[in-house]
């Protein structure tokens, strides 16, 4: 391939296969336009299939063991009481774009969750969600952000509204964001070097949180969720077009998506699980449904507790372990083990079985850094999230504890290669997020390192 060349990635985070490359085919002209000659299809994400640790294995080709990210916190240890929020300091395998400013070429990355506080990189940079709202610091070189200023006014980040159950609301957030942020991506194109474009774009995460349909409402030209996605992907595909504009005609154009996503049918309690199972002690009862508290626990009593979430994080906290994390005694690994094999048959409201999936980091990633759960559970194989408060005498719930929520995340996202110089197949199956990033260093002709754990998209 030219040394010349570029390469540019669209980044949509939640973007399903199902309605990109399916449903809504016809009603995405750029994207279906990019289809011809194209390698595409799903995109098999990591464990968990999260923003935070889905974006940054495809941007580094290390899982999220390797890289010690499980989720958008980190644990400082197993007892409950001590986390952080993961930034981008919680990353340190370098990413495409240090790659590639290793070896002359400059990079346009905005919005790659983690990404704050920003670091020096060759080109530009400007910072994704956990970005604190009211932060003039968020962009590389510091005085970028006056720029973006004077383009679009008050930048956003993330929107603020996702769990407010307001879809108005959510949706005209999430308009404004997405506007926003392609105004200041093609800026960034007009006015920067570049080889190699990065841009990640939350708004359809948050959308299809909120308004995801129930299944009749995806044929109904009434249903308020439908119409608000429907008019959100077009949306997304006007402003790649107008994009694509700015970029040359043999660029390598690259769109993929960390999840997709599917109708959220409720929630697992699994901290009450773990209560009724006796596993999890509190020092007393709580009287109404409320965050597990640290201050709550029975430390000395207790085997285990977890986070909620999409994907729920069991830990042992007083199994003893090897220096690598694992769990390094019998009587441990059986506790473990135990709690699987009654996770894994557990039976839902109506008495037929739920069908979790539940496994350990060990099993999953090529290596385990920092204080991973010890056992990861997806309840009804996505179909419910894990629900970590405590206090609501019952193992199920209609929704999602955190605040209201329309949809749950599945592990096949997409991807769309298009490279005029190596036309592509079609429609391709097996691929997986790990292969993103030796695609990208690939077709920008630089050498693939060997810790990196994917081989090439086509």
């Amino acid at each position: 391939m030219s040394r010349e060349r570029r390469v540019v990635f669209f980044g949509l985070d939640c973007a399903s296969p199902e309605l990109v490359l399916g449903r809504w085919r016809a009603e995405l002209p750029v994207l279906s336009g990019l289809l011809d000659g194209a390698s595409y299809g799903p995109l098999h994400a990591v464990h968990p299939p999260i923003t935070i640790p889905a974006w940054a294995s495809m941007l580094t080709g290390r899982d999220p063991g390797e890289l010690g990210i499980y989720g958008f916190h980190q644990r400082l240890d197993r007892g409950g009481g001590r986390a952080r929020l993961v930034d981008a300091r919680s990353l340190r395998t370098p990413t495409v774009w240090d790659l590639a400013g290793r070896a002359g070429l400059d990079s346009i990355v905005v919005g790659f969750p983690p990404s704050y506080p920003v670091t020096p990189l060759r080109g530009c940079m400007v910072s994704g969600p956990l970005t604190p709202p009211d932060s003039v610091s968020y962009t590389f070189p510091e005085g970028l952000a006056a720029e973006i200023s004077r383009w679009v006014g008050d930048y956003r980040f993330d929107i603020e509204a996702h769990r407010s159950g307001d879809l108005e609301r959510v949706r005209a957030e999430v308009f404004e964001m997405t506007r926003k942020r392609f105004g200041v991506l093609r800026e960034l194109l007009r006015s920067r070097p570049w080889r190699f474009c990065f841009v990640h774009e939350i708004g359809l995460d948050r959308l299809q949180h909120a308004c995801w349909p129930d299944d009749a409402g995806w044929d109904d030209p009434l249903d308020p969720g439908a119409r608000s996605l429907l008019e959100y992907y077009r949306l997304l595909d006007a402003e790649i077009g107008n994009t694509l504009e700015l970029v040359p005609e043999d660029a390598v154009v690259l769109v993929a998506s960390d999840h997709g996503a599917r109708r959220l049918e409720g929630s697992f309690c699994i901290n009450e699980w773990l209560r009724s199972e006796g596993h999890l002690v509190l020092l007393q009862q709580p009287t109404e449904p409320a965050p597990l508290d640290p201050a709550q626990v029975d430390w000395a009593r207790t085997e285990a507790w977890a986070d909620g979430g999409y994907c729920g994080r069991v830990y042992l906290p007083r199994a003893p372990r090897d220096p690598g994390g694992a769990l390094a005694s019998a009587a441990g690994r059986a506790l473990r083990e135990g709690i699987r094999e009654k996770l894994e048959a557990l039976r839902g409201p109506d008495g037929a079985p739920l069908g979790n999936a539940v496994c350990t980091p060990q099993e999953v990633y090529a290596g385990v850094r920092g204080i991973a759960p010890d056992l990861m559970v997806y309840p009804a194989d996505l179909a419910l999230r894990c629900a970590g408060s405590v206090g609501h005498g019952r193992l199920f719930l209609d929704g999602n504890d955190a605040g209201p929520d329309r949809a749950n995340h599945t592990w096949e996202g997409l991807f769309l290669l298009r490279d005029p110089e190596r036309p592509g197949p079609g429609r391709i199956e097996g691929c997986h997020q790990l292969d993103v990033a030796p695609t990208l260093l690939d077709r920008l002709g630089l050498a693939v390192p060997s810790w990196m754990r994917g081989g090439t998209l086509a």
